[in-house]
């Protein structure tokens, strides 16, 4: 893997809460705290698309690879926080890993299939 490739700074978080006093699941931020921060990293989209239903215009669907280097630890319950900064103000995308974490290269890279949230914290 070369270096220059991984251009991306993200950071990966874990659940750390669990119910709320109403005995719902935390959902937002709340329930999530930084893990691992500034991992370096590509963060790749591979495939978008967007739904019409009744007429109304539904969220679109994003479908993103991110690689970096290995990092033990890393599981599929977890997301992935990326803060895009080409334009100001910065925009914050957020991920589901939605597969296994796949390793490559002796243990030298991982690569991490993702489906980006929307802004109310809901996955396509």
């Amino acid at each position: 893997m070369r270096a220059g490739r991984l251009k991306h700074r993200v950071e990966i978080l874990h659940r750390v809460g669990g119910l709320d006093d109403a005995g719902q699941e935390i959902e937002g931020d709340e329930g999530w705290e930084v893990w691992q921060g500034g991992v370096p990293a590509f963060v790749n989209p591979v495939r978008g698309a967007e739904g019409v239903q009744a007429g109304v215009m539904v969220q679109g669907v994003s479908d993103y690879e991110i690689t970096l280097r290995y990092l033990p630890g890393i599981v599929q319950t977890m997301r992935v926080r990326w803060h895009e900064t080409y334009d100001s103000p910065a925009i914050v995308h957020e991920f589901d890993i939605v597969g296994a974490p796949q390793i490559f290269a002796a243990r030298r890279e991982i690569k991490l299939s993702c489906k980006e949230r929307d802004s109310h914290g809901w996955r396509g």
